[in-house]
């Protein structure tokens, strides 16, 4: 694959400045990477004035799973995220001076409009891919299998983090654990197709078909897999079916993962750090946020939470125009002017 001038400049500030990113780990079968996306996978407008994808790999020397003292953000009211968002930023800067919680990973946290233009560019690579109108909306249709496209175009901007993510994640662990990393999503807002039951697997979702597809197909995503399998360093998509702590019987949501959860506060962290005066005014429009003090604080409470996580080794794209660089490899398709237009219609609310 050709990779862009810049792509691979990425690629090479991380091969100096990611191997210093984690001390040596213990040997462990699996590296999990935890990733999730605000204010969902699709290009559409929301209260959160962005859309935000991060992949993290969690580490801490006294137990497998991080135990997180607070829930995800969408699970507290308007009045109480400032607190809590302050509450876990101490939290994690206690663990993390007594040497006890590192993270590692990547994210992009851009508005929508950029998010669809990266995903409508990267969408042309697909062969066997075509998009047909649906009621007021449009499918996209790839092998057998379709999808809402709308949902489709994020899912790029969503497998473009998680890409990046790998490759600095597998360059701040030792070498015998590069070729077992799995990337855990969170299940998509589409259909499941039947019931999900903790500990039990459940259907594949078409969020998971499409992006098992682009991960085969798109030339840009096997392209990178390529020069990383040069370097010892392989990974798969899964879904995460439910978890458990060594004293419990039960199997637990896996929405509720604390992993899961700090990946989802640093997204919306990062989304009030990228459009602070854009947070404020979404924030307030909601009718339990109409105060503008209360959303100013949480603003700035989210601001030192964002902080508090960079101090851990997470990178990013901040600049729109550096993503706007990065171009499709040769397209084998051309999407339809009216489906682009519908998508940007959306993206801009």
């Amino acid at each position: 694959m050709r990779h862009n001038i810049l792509a691979s400049a990425i690629i090479n500030i991380f091969n100096e400045q990611a191997k210093e990113a984690v001390r040596e780990k213990k040997k462990e079968p699996y590296i999990l990477l935890y990733v999730d996306a605000k204010p969902s996978e699709s290009i559409q407008k929301h209260e959160l004035p962005g859309l935000g994808v991060a992949a993290i790999f969690v580490y801490s020397k006294d137990a497998k799973t991080v135990d997180v003292p607070i829930k995800q953000y969408k699970e507290y009211g308007r009045s109480e995220k400032a607190a809590k968002a302050l509450e876990l930023k101490n939290w994690m800067k206690a663990e993390r001076e007594r040497n006890n919680l590192t993270i590692v990973g990547f994210m992009n946290a851009l508005d929508q409009s950029s998010a669809a233009r990266l995903g409508l560019d990267l969408i042309e690579e697909l062969p066997d891919t075509r998009i047909e109108k649906h009621y007021n909306q449009y499918r996209l249709y790839f092998g057998n299998e379709h999808i809402d496209f709308a949902h489709a175009v994020a899912l790029l901007y969503y497998m473009f983090t998680v890409s990046f993510a790998i490759l600095l994640v597998a360059l701040s662990i030792d070498e015998a654990h590069r070729e077992h990393m799995i990337a855990l999503l969170d299940r998509f807002p589409d259909e499941s197709k039947g019931g999900v039951v903790p500990g039990n697997k459940s259907p594949t979702t078409q969020g998971m078909k499409f992006m098992h597809f682009l991960k085969a197909n798109a030339k840009t995503f096997t392209g990178i897999d390529a020069k990383n399998k040069a370097s010892g360093i392989a990974y798969r998509l899964d879904t995460l079916e439910g978890w458990k702590s060594k004293v419990d019987e039960k199997w637990k949501d896996p929405k509720k993962h604390p992993h899961f959860t700090l990946v989802d506060w640093l997204v919306a962290a990062a989304i009030a750090h990228r459009f602070p005066e854009k947070f404020v005014e979404e924030f307030r429009s909601s009718k339990l946020g109409k105060k503008k003090r209360n959303a100013e604080d949480t603003q700035e409470a989210l601001e030192q939470l964002y902080q508090e996580f960079k101090k851990h080794k997470i990178f990013e794209i901040a600049d729109e125009r550096t993503l706007g660089m990065i171009k499709s490899d040769k397209k084998q398709w051309e999407v339809p002017g009216e489906a682009k237009q519908f998508i940007y219609d959306r993206a801009a609310g």
